[in-house]
């Protein structure tokens, strides 16, 4: 999408600061050229992430990975995962899970005394 975008944008330039420059237009024209342009091809990239989106939902979506219609395997969290403190199921509270102590730090007093 980058490079589309990258030769879209060159192309775009070249186009209007040659037909700016032949008719003599203002800075706030070509401005406004430009940004037409580029809110027409935003929406023509989100318009192609969509039907991606759905694509990731039916593949991955509720613990499977689905590889076609007759096949599918459990995806499941790795377990050092689920048991890292960063991560904060193991050190879930009933206010919430406790976030933003790095696993190779010490737990702070209230993590350590819901621990135990």
């Amino acid at each position: 999408i980058e490079r589309r975008i990258d030769e879209q944008k060159l192309a775009w330039e070249t186009s209007i600061l040659n037909s700016n420059s032949n008719s003599g237009g203002s800075s706030s024209s070509i401005m406004e050229q430009l940004g037409t342009r580029a809110q027409h091809l935003a929406q023509s990239v989100v318009d192609e992430w969509w039907p991606f989106a759905f694509q990731l939902m039916a593949k991955y979506g509720q613990g499977l990975v689905v590889y076609n219609e007759t096949y599918a395997e459990r995806q499941e969290y790795p377990a050092w995962w689920l048991d890292s403190r960063d991560v904060g199921f193991s050190t879930w509270q009933p206010n919430g899970p406790y976030h933003g102590v790095p696993d190779d730090e010490e737990a702070p007093e209230e993590v350590e005394i819901a621990l135990s």
